[in-house]
């Protein structure tokens, strides 16, 4: 009797959600399906046929159904593995491969948000997205990190650090809170705070515009000296955003550490 697939209804497959459904698995062409589990603090499950691979962030496989195979490793040349360490990104990312079967995991995430999922085609843009999004990715998908310009880390106030995603597959980001995105016209540009900005095609050019309104606005505002000014070529462009700034939830957890190690104390 040969080994039983993990059961991904038809109808989920072929039919967009109803009002009372839950939601549609995306399927790919490697085989890979998908399904986004919750509403805010949303998960991802993702079915994988035997033979395939994804590879995620390391830490975020809740559940493994079949015995899918984990291999931690350092995806990437010796440049990208520098690059990871001279940016204080983790060096490594784990790879799941049903080996045996077709096999089930559940990723689940740090953060109150919704999940991405985001299509990469050769030959055409990539996505860049914050510091931290990157939640798994198909084998095909490369995952490199950029450095912004100087102006922008400087003064951005979220650093230097944003990851590059190009190639062929799927990939998956972490939002902190809701996702809204914008389509831009040909050559628009658009002001956004850099901690809600969640990620943009890689053909939009990224950089930094100072606060309308002077010194005033700048120290009394609490929008900071700049916000990052997203500039669409002559082809528009794709951004996404979120509803919370990225971080939030960190110095939150940050300050409760410290309040109860100053009550322990």
């Amino acid at each position: 009797m040969g080994a039983m697939s993990p059961e991904v209804p038809a109808e989920a497959v072929n039919n967009g959600p109803g009002p009372e459904d839950a939601p549609a698995k995306e399927v790919e062409p490697s085989g890979i399906t998908y399904e986004v589990i919750g509403d805010t603090l949303q998960g991802l499950s993702v079915y994988l046929p035997k033979g395939e691979s994804i590879y995620t962030e390391t830490g975020k496989m809740a559940v493994n159904r079949h015995d899918v195979e984990m291999e931690t490793k350092m995806k990437g040349g010796i440049t990208a593995v520098v690059r990871r360490a001279l940016t204080k990104e983790s060096l490594l990312l784990n790879k799941f491969t049903a080996r045996k079967r077709d096999g089930e995991l559940m990723l689940t995430t740090d953060s109150a948000g919704e999940i991405l999922g985001v299509d990469l085609e050769k030959g055409k843009p990539g996505v860049v997205a914050q510091r931290g999004a990157f939640l798994c990715g198909e084998e095909g998908v490369d995952l490199k990190i950029r450095v912004t310009k100087i102006m922008a880390g400087l003064f951005g106030g979220k650093g230097f650090i944003l990851e590059r995603l190009t190639g062929q597959g799927k990939a998956h980001l972490i939002a902190s809170g809701e996702i809204k995105a914008y389509d831009l016209e040909p050559n628009e540009s658009i002001e956004i705070d850099q901690g809600n900005l969640l990620a943009y095609e890689d053909d939009i050019d990224f950089g930094m515009k100072v606060v309308k309104g002077g010194p005033f606005n700048w120290v009394l505002g609490g929008e900071g000296l700049l916000l990052c000014n997203l500039k669409a070529g002559p082809k528009g462009g794709k951004i996404w955003t979120q509803t919370r700034k990225r971080g939030f939830m960190e110095e939150a957890a940050a300050k409760g550490a410290r309040r109860a190690a100053i009550s322990i104390g």
